[in-house]
C-alpha cells in the first residue's frame, strides 16, 4: 500500500526555518521539465498566432479605411455628376420650350438615327 519512504513530510525539506519547499523524486522532475518544455512550445505557438491575428486585423483596418475613403470620393463624384446632369436637363428643357420644333419631331429624328445605325450594323 504506502511505502514508508514516501510520507508527506519526506517530500518537503526546510528551505529556511519558516517555510517548506517540495522535494520531488527524479521521475517527477523529468515529467515536470517535459511539461514545462511543452508549455513553452505552446506559448511560442500561441504568441505566433496572436501576432498573425494582430497583423491580419491591422491589414483589415487599413483596407476598411481605404475602402471608406474610396466610397467617400465616389459619393462626392456622383453628387457632382448628379448636379451637372440636373443643370444640363434644366437647360435642355429651357431650350426645348424656346424651340419651334416639337419634342415628337426630335423623337422621330432620334428613332431614324437609331434605325440607321441598326440597319448598318446588321448588314
Amino acid at each position: 500500500m504506502h511505502s514508508a519512504s514516501h510520507t508527506p513530510s519526506s517530500y518537503f525539506t526546510a528551505a529556511n526555518n519558516n517555510s517548506h519547499t517540495p522535494r520531488l523524486p527524479h521521475s517527477h522532475t523529468a515529467v515536470l521539465d517535459e511539461l514545462e518544455s511543452q508549455n513553452d512550445h505552446m506559448v511560442a505557438a500561441m504568441t505566433d498566432k496572436v501576432r498573425l491575428l494582430k497583423n491580419l486585423s491591422l491589414a483589415i483596418g487599413h483596407e476598411i479605411r481605404d475602402s471608406t475613403a474610396l466610397a467617400d470620393k465616389m459619393n462626392d463624384a456622383f453628387a457632382t455628376t448628379g448636379q451637372s446632369v440636373r443643370r444640363t436637363m434644366q437647360r435642355m428643357l429651357v431650350m426645348a420650350s424656346n424651340s419651334t420644333v416639337g419634342w415628337r419631331a426630335w423623337v422621330g429624328v432620334l428613332s431614324g438615327v437609331i434605325f440607321l445605325f441598326w440597319y448598318v450594323w446588321l448588314t
